[in-house]
């Protein structure tokens, strides 16, 4: 499967973390994501997403977790239907100093949520490592305010 198809988007769940509107895992679905799990740790935002999934008649391949990233990914692993893992996930963070890393380093450790070869793109000013336990970065893709760090999940995960 090649890394920018649209085809690794139907290979399984989209994981759209610090989602905010959540435009990014809407537009996963309308390109071929099966589902996507939203993380939000602000709760109107996260019932904005619950309304506009009804609104958008998508309800069912959606699942909205109200929380923060750093203590929630165990109720992530239950989200996802007939027990699959994400093939793609989103990180956009607030443009805090260091946040990217820490969330990064949450998601390094929580086995089992991404499958072998998935794709997680991070969007942050920060520098993050070239390499963490689980996740190798393939490619920096530079912008005018935050570069697109583009990782791939090892076997191992």
């Amino acid at each position: 499967m090649s890394l920018y198809t649209v085809d690794r988007l139907a290979a399984g769940p989209f994981l759209d973390i610090c989602a905010g509107s959540g435009i990014t895992g809407f537009e996963a679905l309308s390109r071929g994501a099966p589902q996507v799990v939203f993380i939000e740790v602000d709760g109107q935002m996260a019932r904005s997403i619950r309304v506009a999934a009804k609104a958008f008649g998508i309800s069912e391949y959606v699942k909205v977790i109200k929380g923060d990233v750093r203590r929630c990914l165990k109720r992530v692993n239950g989200a996802f239907e007939d027990h699959q893992r994400a093939a793609c996930g989103f990180l956009d963070p607030p443009f805090i100093q260091g946040l990217a890393g820490e969330l990064l380093a949450k998601l390094d450790q929580a086995r089992g949520l991404f499958a072998p070869d998935a794709l997680v793109i991070v969007r942050t000013p920060d520098e993050l490592p070239a390499a963490l336990d689980s996740f190798a970065l393939i490619e920096r893709r530079k912008s005018k305010r935050a570069p697109l760090w583009l990782y791939q999940a090892s076997a191992a995960n």
